[in-house]
This record gives C-alpha cells, sequence and structure tokens, in this order.
C-alpha cells in the first residue's frame, strides 16, 4: 500500500507538472501569436509611411518646380513692364523730332503767307471780271474744290486696323507668354485621384507652400490664384494691343497729315506762281486801262462842258 500511495502522488506530481507545462506552453503560443500580429502591423505601418514620404517627396519636387515657374514669371512681368514704360518716352522723343518740328513749320509757313493771300484776294475781288479766278474763302472749300487722291474715311480705318493687326502680332513676340507656365504650374499641382481629404502628409505639402499660394492651401485656391493670373496676363494683353492699336492710327494719321500738308503746300506755291506770273499783270493792265479809261472820261467830260458852255452862248446870241 506505501508503494501504491507514493505513486500515486508521483503521477499527480507528474500531472500538476503538465499541466503547468500545457499552460505555460499556451501562453507561450499566445505571446507568438500577439507578436506575429504586432510584427505584421508594423510591416503595415512600414508601409504607409514609405507611400506617404514618396508622396511627400513627389509634393516637395513640384514645389521646387513651381518656385521656378513663379520666379520666371516674376521676371518676365517686371521685364515686359520696363519694356512698355520706355514706350511712351520713346514715341514722345519721336514725335519731338519729326512731326513736331514739320508741324512748326507748316503753322509759322501758313501764318507768313495768309495776310499776303487775303490782301491779294481782297484786291482781286475788287476787280471787275474776276470770277473765273476767284479763290474759296475757306480751306474746306480749297480742298473740295481741287479734290484729293489720298485715302480718307473708311478704307483709311480699314488699313490703320489691318497694319494694327499685323504690327500687333509681331510686336507680341516682344510680350512674356505667361499661359504656358501657369498650364505646368496647374498639371503639376494636379494628383493622383483616390487619396484621403484628412492625409497629413498631404496638408502638410500643401502649408510649406504659402509662400506662393497666400493662406490656404488647397486645390480650389490654388486654381483660384492661377485663375487670377491667367485674367491679369489677358488684361495686359488686351491693353498691349491696344495701345499698338493707337500707335498705329496716330502713325497713320501723321502720315495722312503729312500728305495734306504737302499737297496744300504744293496747291498753294502753284495758286502763288499762278498770281505772280498770271493775275498781278492783269491786275497791272486792269489798272493801267482804268487810268486811261478815267482819262479819257476827264477828256469826254471837258468836251461836253465846252459844248454846253457853247450852245449856251449861241442861245443867248440868238435871243439878242
Amino acid at each position: 500500500m506505501g508503494s501504491l500511495r507514493q505513486f500515486e502522488l508521483e503521477v499527480w506530481a507528474k500531472e500538476r507538472e503538465v499541466a503547468g507545462l500545457r499552460a505555460s506552453l499556451n501562453t507561450l503560443t499566445s505571446e507568438i501569436q500577439r507578436l506575429n500580429k504586432l510584427c505584421a502591423e508594423r510591416k503595415e505601418a512600414e508601409d504607409s509611411l514609405r507611400k506617404k514620404w514618396k508622396k511627400i517627396e513627389e509634393f516637395d519636387a513640384r514645389r521646387s518646380e513651381l518656385e521656378a515657374i513663379y520666379t520666371s514669371l516674376l521676371k518676365a512681368n517686371m521685364d515686359a513692364a520696363a519694356f512698355w514704360n520706355q514706350q511712351p518716352l520713346s514715341a514722345r522723343v519721336y514725335a519731338s523730332s519729326t512731326i513736331i518740328p514739320a508741324c512748326a513749320v507748316v503753322v509759322d509757313i501758313a501764318n507768313n503767307a495768309k495776310d499776303f493771300i487775303d490782301r491779294e484776294v481782297n484786291a482781286f475781288s475788287q476787280s471787275p471780271d474776276n470770277s473765273l479766278y476767284m479763290l474759296p474763302a475757306t480751306p474746306q472749300a480749297l480742298l473740295e474744290s481741287v479734290g484729293s487722291n489720298g485715302s480718307v474715311g473708311s478704307e483709311a480705318v480699314s488699313a490703320a486696323e489691318k497694319n494694327a493687326a499685323l504690327l500687333t502680332a509681331r510686336a507680341g513676340s516682344r510680350d512674356p507668354s505667361a499661359i504656358p507656365s501657369i498650364c505646368r504650374v496647374s498639371a503639376a499641382l494636379q494628383y493622383s485621384a483616390g487619396l484621403d481629404g484628412s492625409d497629413a502628409g498631404l496638408a502638410s505639402v500643401l502649408e510649406s507652400l504659402e509662400f506662393c499660394l497666400k493662406l490656404r492651401g488647397s486645390e480650389a485656391s490654388v486654381l483660384e490664384e492661377l485663375a487670377k493670373a491667367i485674367n491679369l496676363v489677358h488684361i495686359r494683353q488686351d491693353l498691349v494691343e491696344s495701345g499698338h492699336a493707337w500707335l498705329n492710327h496716330a502713325y497713320r494719321a501723321e502720315q495722312e497729315y503729312e500728305r495734306t500738308t504737302n499737297y496744300c503746300l504744293n496747291l498753294a506755291s502753284e495758286q502763288e506762281k499762278i498770281v505772280m506770273e498770271k493775275w498781278l499783270p492783269e491786275l497791272k493792265n486792269a489798272v493801267s486801262n482804268s487810268q486811261k479809261c478815267l482819262e479819257d472820261c476827264k477828256y469826254v467830260r471837258g468836251l461836253v462842258s465846252e459844248w454846253h458852255k457853247f450852245n449856251l452862248l449861241t442861245l443867248i446870241t440868238v435871243k439878242i
């Protein structure tokens, strides 16, 4: 009995030992499962961080490209502004050396010739039979009487518009074309669809772009800023085209004024030549003929007076 009791005690001890080992094995198994799960979660976290870091690197490259585009656009705008600021000064200098002196000379010639022509016309208008040689009283009537071969009216306006369009197209090469750069900026800011709106990496990258996007860094604000820049470029191009059109119109008006002035000067020279070679001799002959007629009239008047006196004496003698 004693050995059986001892055997049972040993069996029970072994069973307790086996139960402890089984419990340890279960604990070890659960711990291994927990560690495997932690490893899987860590791997997923590493993959997510790697994807986010790749996105951050891509947006950082886009930010660098956007900064370069912004710098080039700003430099182009500054160069264009400096170039067009010099145009009015150049036009003023060119006008002061060309059209303004010519106009001053024409005005002086016209003022000097006006009094002489007025005196000659007034003197000639008082002579008989002068209706065929009378000059018009106004410059407009003078132009209407002799006609003008230069292009005027709608033809001149259409020609000016055509040349303005051509000059504007040529001058457009000096304008900074910012549209391709803006399109590049818009394309650089486009990212693949499906990103979560709460992506912290994207939010941090957009916050880092505040130096050029101002305020909010969302895609909507970026596109709004780009739309404003495009509108500003369009407005400046319209202003440049309008300036070209006005300059071209002024050039055409200057050419038309020069042609009209030259035509008037040539016509005035011809009329002066006619006055000196034809009208003045005729006026002198008319004055001499008038003086001769006046002397003849005085002579006839004297004869008539003598005849009246003779008749009066005859009547007195007859009555006596």
